[in-house]
C-alpha cells in the first residue's frame, strides 16, 4: 500500500487554491456551485462514496468513456474483488487489495490520525490500456448525527504523465545499478523488501539473497532453491504441484512468470510468498540469465481470502451462505442435468427453546455441529449451505428414494448424540429435481412445503414434495385467503348434535358443531379447514363465533319458553 502524504498535501493545496479563486470571483459568477464542481472535475476523474458499515458503495461522479467503471452502486467487498480481478493491472492487484483492507484503513484514520490515505495503481481505460491512477480516501461526517454509518470518499485522478516521467527516471537508475555487479540489486532490495535470486547460464554462477536462509527453512548452500523447497519440505504440500508446473513453464522458455505459494518459515509456520522470475535472452533467443524475486505477501493474500470468505461463506459455520449455495447448486444441476438429484431442506425442532434454555453461544455451537455433520455425510458431488437461522439445505445425488431417507436418518442419528442434556431432532423436506431448469430457490421452497407437513412430528421426520402435497398446499392457501370474508359474511354455520341418555332415551344436551357453507363449493367438510385453522391460529376466532352463536340459541329458547339444555 502506498500512503503518499506529500501527494495528499499537493492535492489539498490545489483544491484550496481553487476554492480561494472561486470565492474571489463570486461577485462576477452567477453560479459559484457550478464553477466549484467544474474545478473538482478538472482535477479528479472519479468520485465514490464508500459505506463501510453497510458494505456498500455508489458512484458520485466519473468522467465518461475514460476508465472502465463498476456498476453505479453495489456491495463494496464483492466489487473490490471484481475490480481487482478485471480492471486493475495484474501486478498491482495485491497492493490494491491491501489498500482496501478495512483494518489498515481504520488504523490509518483512528490510530495514526491520518486525514487521508493514498494509493497508486494502474487502472484499465476504455481503450484497453492501463493508466496510472491515484486513489485518495478520507472519512466524512454523515449528514445526520443520528447516523452511525462509517462513510469514506474515494477520489481517483489520472497520474499517467507523472508516472511516465518517474518510470524513465527509475529505468535510468536501474541501468546504473545493473552496472554495479558487486552491489547485487542492493538499492532495489532496500526499496521493495524483496529477496533476490539469480542464475547466470553463461558463467554457471548463481546468487541467493542471504536473508532467504534466515527467513525460510532449508539448506541453500549447495542446491538450487526450488529443489531445496521440494526436498526439505519447505513448500506447502498442497502447493507442490503448482511449484512443479511453475518450474516446467520456465524450462519451456517462458520469459516471465510468477506464482503465489506457501513456504515454511524458520518459526515453522507457512506464509504466502510471491515468486516472480524473468529470463534474459541472447540475440539467438537462448536464455542467458535468470533473475527472480521472492516477496512476502502473506497479509495481502489473507486479506483477499477474508474478502472472498465473507462474500461466499456463512460467517458462523464456514459452509456456503444462501447466495453461494443457490449459485453453486444451479451450476451443478445445469452441468449434470441427466443425473438424479434432490433438494433436502432441514431445520432444528424447537431451536428457539435451545437458545432460551442453554444460551445463544450453545445454540451457535449446535449450528456449527450441524454444518460439520453435513461436511462429513453429504456424498461427493453434492452441495450444502446454511440458508438462515437454523435452516440448512442440501443438494445430493441419489439412485432411489431410499437413499435420501437413509441420509436423513444418518444425519438424525449423528445429531442425537450431541450432548447438551436435550435430544436434538430435525425435520426434513425432500424435493426431487425432475427439471434442472427450475430455479433452485423454487426447489428449496417446495422442499420447505414438504418440511412444514412434518415439522415437530417426532414419529415421521421427513416428507417428500409431490403433486398431492402441492394440491393440498394450494387448497390451504385458497382457504386462508377466504376465511376472513367467510367469518364476516356468516358462511360458518353452527349445527347441534343431540346427546341422549341411553337409560331414559331423553335428550339431555347437545354438542355444537361448525360447518362452512361455501357459496361456490357448498358444505365443506371440517377436515378440510379445521386442521389448518388450528395451525394458523384462526380457530380461536372461530371458537369465539361458535360461543356467541350458542348463546344466541340459548337466549332464543328461553324467549320462546323452551327449557334450555346444556350445549
Amino acid at each position: 500500500m502506498n500512503f503518499d502524504e506529500q501527494g495528499l498535501g499537493s492535492m489539498d493545496d490545489m483544491l484550496s487554491n481553487k476554492r480561494h479563486e472561486l470565492k474571489k470571483e463570486q461577485k462576477l459568477s452567477p453560479s459559484l456551485t457550478a464553477q466549484y464542481d467544474a474545478a473538482l472535475h478538472s482535477i479528479y476523474d472519479e468520485l465514490y462514496e464508500l459505506n463501510l458499515t453497510r458494505d456498500t458503495y455508489r458512484i458520485l461522479f466519473h468522467v465518461k468513456d475514460k476508465y472502465i467503471v463498476p456498476p453505479e452502486s453495489g456491495k463494496l467487498s464483492e466489487t473490490v474483488l471484481d475490480v481487482a480481478a478485471h480492471t486493475i493491472h495484474p501486478e498491482d492487484k495485491e497492493g490494491f487489495l491491501l489498500f482496501f483492507d478495512l483494518q489498515s484503513i481504520r488504523k490509518a484514520f483512528r490510530q495514526q490520525r491520518r486525514e487521508s490515505v493514498i494509493g497508486e495503481f494502474r487502472k484499465l481505460r476504455t481503450d484497453g490500456r492501463f493508466h496510472w491512477a491515484s486513489l485518495t480516501v478520507f472519512p466524512i461526517r454523515p449528514e445526520s448525527r443520528a447516523s452511525e454509518d462509517e462513510i469514506l470518499l474515494c477520489f481517483i485522478m489520472d497520474i499517467e504523465g507523472k508516472k511516465r516521467t518517474a518510470e524513465i527516471e527509475a529505468q535510468n537508475h536501474l541501468l546504473r545499478y545493473r552496472q554495479m555487479d558487486d552491489e547485487r540489486y542492493r538499492i532495489i532490495v532496500e526499496q521493495t523488501g524483496a529477496m533476490v535470486f539469480e542464475w547466470n547460464y553463461e558463467t554457471c554462477q548463481r546468487y541467493v539473497d542471504p536473508r532467504l536462509s534466515e527467513v525460510l527453512c532449508g539448506d541453500y548452500t549447495s542446491r538450487d532453491m526450488f529443489y531445496v523447497w521440494e526436498e526439505d519440505r519447505v513448500i506447502h504440500p498442497q502447493d507442490l504441484s503448482k511449484l512443479q508446473n511453475f518450474g516446467q513453464k520456465i524450462l519451456n522458455g517462458a520469459t516471465r512468470a510468477d506464482i503465489t505459494l506457501r513456504l515454511r518459515s524458520r518459526e515453522q509456520e507457512f506464509r504466502w510468498y510471491r515468486v516472480a522470475v524473468t529470463q534474459l535472452l541472447d540475440e539467438q533467443g537462448h536464455a542467458k540469465r535468470f533473475i527472480g524475486s521472492l516477496t512476502d505477501v502473506d497479509d495481502t493474500v489473507k486479506s483477499e481470502l477474508a474478502l472472498k470468505y465473507r462474500a461466499e461463506l456463512d460467517m458462523l459455520t464456514g459452509i456456503y451462505n444462501v447466495h453461494t449455495f443457490t449459485a453453486k447448486t444451479q451450476e451443478l444441476l445445469t452441468r449434470h442435468g441427466e443425473d438424479r438429484y434432490a433438494i433436502i431442506r432441514t431445520d432444528i425442532n424447537r431451536f428457539k427453546f435451545i437458545n432460551d434454555i442453554y444460551g445463544m453461544e450453545e445454540g451457535d455451537k449446535l449450528l456449527c455441529r450441524v454444518a460439520q455433520t453435513l461436511r462429513e455425510l453429504i456424498p461427493a458431488g453434492g452441495t450444502y449451505g446454511r440458508l438462515t437461522g437454523d435452516v440448512f439445505c442440501m443438494c445430493v445425488p441419489y439412485e432411489k428414494e431410499d437413499d435420501l431417507i437413509a441420509l436423513t436418518e444418518r444425519i438424525t442419528v449423528r445429531l442425537e448424540q450431541y450432548g447438551i442434556g436435550y435430544k436434538v431432532s430435525l425435520s426434513f423436506g425432500i424435493c426431487t429435481v425432475d427439471d434442472p431448469e427450475v430455479p433452485v430457490s423454487i426447489l428449496c421452497d417446495w422442499a420447505h412445503l414438504a418440511l412444514k407437513t412434518v415439522k415437530g412430528n417426532l414419529i415421521r421426520r421427513y416428507a417428500f414434495y409431490d403433486d398431492t402435497l402441492r394440491a393440498r398446499q394450494l387448497d390451504e392457501r385458497i382457504i386462508e385467503n377466504e376465511m376472513e370474508d367467510a367469518l364476516r359474511q356468516g358462511q360458518f354455520v353452527v349445527y347441534l348434535q343431540a346427546k341422549h341418555d341411553i337409560r331414559t332415551r331423553q335428550v339431555v344436551g347437545a354438542e355444537a358443531l361448525v360447518r362452512w357453507l361455501h357459496p361456490r363449493e357448498g358444505l365443506l367438510a371440517p377436515a378440510r379447514f379445521i386442521p389448518l385453522f388450528e395451525r394458523n391460529g384462526f380457530v380461536v376466532r372461530l371458537d369465539e363465533f361458535v360461543w356467541e352463536e350458542c348463546c344466541k340459541i340459548l337466549r332464543r329458547w328461553i324467549d320462546d319458553g323452551v327449557t334450555p339444555l346444556p350445549l
